[in-house]
Formats: C-alpha cells, structure tokens, sequence
C-alpha cells in the first residue's frame, strides 16, 4: 500500500499558512512569563545567598542561645529560691532591729514562713549559766494569718 502525501504537502515538505499579526494575549503571557522567570531567578540567589549567610551565622547564633539559656536557667533558679519550700519547711530572714529604744526590745525582727503560714519573727540574744551567747526566735501569726484562720 503506497504511503499518501499530506493534502498540504508541496514537494514533501509542509506548507504553513501564517499571519504577520502577532496576538496581544500572546505578547502579555510571554511578558508575564518573563517576570515570572526573573522573580524565580531572584528568589533562587536570595535562597542561596540566605542559606550562605545562615551557615556564617550558626556560631554565633548558637553562643547567642547558650547565653539566653543560661539567664533564663539563672532567672529560673532565684525565682524558686525565693519560694518557701514545701511540706512545712520553710524559711526565716532577719535583720537588725535599728528601731530598739530599750534593752527588752528585740535584737533582731523579721518575717518566716513555714509552708504557706507567715510569722513575724523577733530575736533576742541571750547568755546561758555559762556564759555562752545564743539567739532565741520567737515566731509570731501575722495578723492577716489570724483574720483568716477565724
């Protein structure tokens, strides 16, 4: 069976019909393809360019991150220093008492906190027969202890 000739065949070769006209969506979709084309470039050098930058920076943003840890870990730290502990242990702070007139007023007032009750604490040195000096604490309900335990 003999092999047909396409019906715009000249001499084997094709003929094309075409225009000089050029279609303005086409001029816009290959403008816009264009733009897309250099946007994707751009953001290729900005990845790589990021990721370069990102590796110099790991250093120091790694001894950057040590260093907020630390001082979040230390901030951490005096904050449960400062809460009493549990199971009714608990703390007592005192300090001179630069208001005493007479030699019966306490040595030493502060505050003292066993588990979640507060004291007033007020101390006294003191000798015993023989001679050595010791302090004696006395604890005291803080008012507001009473108003709420009655």
């Amino acid at each position: 069976m003999p092999l047909s000739e396409p019906p715009n065949a000249i001499s084997g070769q094709y003929h094309w019909e075409c225009s000089d006209q050029i279609d303005p969506d086409f001029q816009a979709k290959e403008a816009q393809w264009a733009l897309e084309e250099r946007l994707e470039r751009a953001q290729r050098i900005a990845q790589d360019d990021l990721r370069r930058r990102i590796f110099e920076q790991i250093p120091q943003i790694a001894t950057q991150a040590q260093r907020i840890e630390n001082a979040l870990r230390e901030l951490v730290d005096f904050e449960r220093s400062k809460l009493p502990p549990k199971h009714n242990w608990g703390y007592l702070i005192l300090k001179a008492n630069k208001a005493k007139a007479k030699p019966k007023d306490p040595d030493v007032v502060g505050s003292a906190r066993i588990g979640s009750s507060h004291f007033k604490a007020f101390g006294y040195s003191n000798s015993d027969p023989i001679g050595e000096k010791f302090l004696k604490i006395t604890l005291s309900p803080t008012p507001s202890q009473d108003a709420s335990a009655g």
